[in-house]
């Protein structure tokens, strides 16, 4: 099934204080339906009772069947099981800059190639800020239980080549960065206290600074000139945001994860796309029919709706 997903669609069931205006400009403005999007996915498998789903980002490919058969193995046992991307890290502009200076830099589990259980509760959610399915799956990753099933390629993209990038990922980056940091050290969510986050944003800019003089000083390098002004940018980006503010912000997320846990359990079983996306108030989307064999084509009773 294709979906149309009109510029100005709103629904009751997927409104969130993460993404109250008051955070727009930590977010520098940011504007992206990629969340909205995958809480659709979420909410339409609730609706159609689908046991196990995959994201999988259309920039992402050399994904077989047998990385297929691996995530719906696990996802027996794990909510969310992935495939993570190596020959062209899926990484944050901070953490491209971070490897081009010479230093390790690790990859992750990420959305763009992500295996869901949507039979489980409670189900998450995924807020409109950068790093999305880090925070997603943030409580599974505490607990160690975010497997990688292989690994997949992304199609390759200059992570430099325009700064904002890094005034549109620093909030979210370092939202991300300081949770992770602390169930790295075995610590709850509780301990995001503003001390804490006073503490993160100083390395956090510390950080960025170091890269900033280190990758000004790679010779005649073109990107090593851009990543610099990428974390010029990133650092008066992070120069924006206040301890209060990732305090508030967490508070915000964890209070929409109940909200959507809530309402995700609550979805009515429907079992047909017409009647899942006149829930949803999603009226441009057809049935795709790839794959389907004829005898299936030619047992299709009703027409699809029209496409966007």
């Amino acid at each position: 099934m294709i979906v149309g997903i009109p510029v100005d669609y709103r629904n009751d069931h997927l409104t969130f204080q993460t993404s109250d205006p008051k955070f727009a400009d930590l977010k520098a403005g940011r504007k992206s339906d990629l969340s909205l999007k995958r809480n659709l996915g979420l909410l339409l498998a609730r609706l159609m009772r689908w046991e196990k789903i995959m994201f999988l980002d259309d920039d992402i490919f050399d994904v077989t069947l047998t990385d297929l058969a691996k995530i719906a193995s696990q996802l027996d046992s794990h909510q969310v099981t992935g495939l993570i991307s190596r020959s062209f890290p899926d990484n944050s502009v901070v953490c491209h800059a971070n490897r081009l200076s010479g230093r390790d830099q690790d990859t992750f589990v990420t959305g763009a190639a992500l295996g869901v259980n949507c039979a489980e509760t409670p189900l998450d959610f995924f807020p409109d800020v950068y790093n999305e399915d880090w925070l997603f799956f943030a409580i599974h990753a505490a607990r160690g239980q975010v497997i990688s099933v292989g690994t997949a390629r992304q199609q390759p993209y200059k992570p430099f080549a325009d700064p904002n990038r890094a005034d549109l990922e620093e909030f979210g980056d370092l939202i991300a960065e300081g949770l992770y940091a602390l169930f790295n050290d075995g610590q709850s969510l509780d301990a995001a206290t503003k001390a804490y986050w006073d503490d993160f944003i100083t390395a956090r800019r510390n950080l960025i600074e170091r890269l900033a003089c280190d990758l000004y000083l790679i010779p005649t390098h073109e990107a090593g000139a851009q990543a610099h002004e990428s974390m010029l940018h990133a650092g008066k980006q992070l120069d924006s945001i206040t301890a209060e503010n990732c305090v508030h912000f967490v508070k915000a997320w964890r209070e929409d994860r109940g909200a959507f846990a809530k309402t995700a359990n609550e979805m009515p079983a429907l079992g047909n796309y017409a009647a899942a996306c006149e829930y949803l108030e999603l009226t441009g989307w057809r049935e795709a029919e790839f794959g389907f064999p004829e005898s299936r084509r030619s047992r299709r009773t009703g027409a699809p709706q029209p496409g966007r």
